[in-house]
C-alpha cells in the first residue's frame, strides 16, 4: 500500500509543477492501475486458499 500512496504522491506533484489538468485523471490511473491490476490476483488467491 506505501507504493500506491507513493505513485499517486508523485503524479500528483507531477501534475501541480508541470500543470497539466487536461490529462490529470489519466496520469493518476496510469500511476496506480498496476498496482491495483497486481494485487487483485493476490487478494483472490488469498480468499480462494483461506
Amino acid at each position: 500500500m506505501p507504493d500506491l500512496l507513493t505513485h499517486f504522491l508523485v503524479a500528483f506533484l507531477f501534475v501541480k509543477l508541470i500543470k497539466i489538468e487536461r490529462y490529470k485523471s489519466l496520469i493518476y490511473l496510469g500511476t496506480i492501475l498496476p498496482d491495483i491490476l497486481t494485487r487483485c490476483p493476490v487478494f483472490a488467491i488469498d480468499v480462494i486458499l483461506n
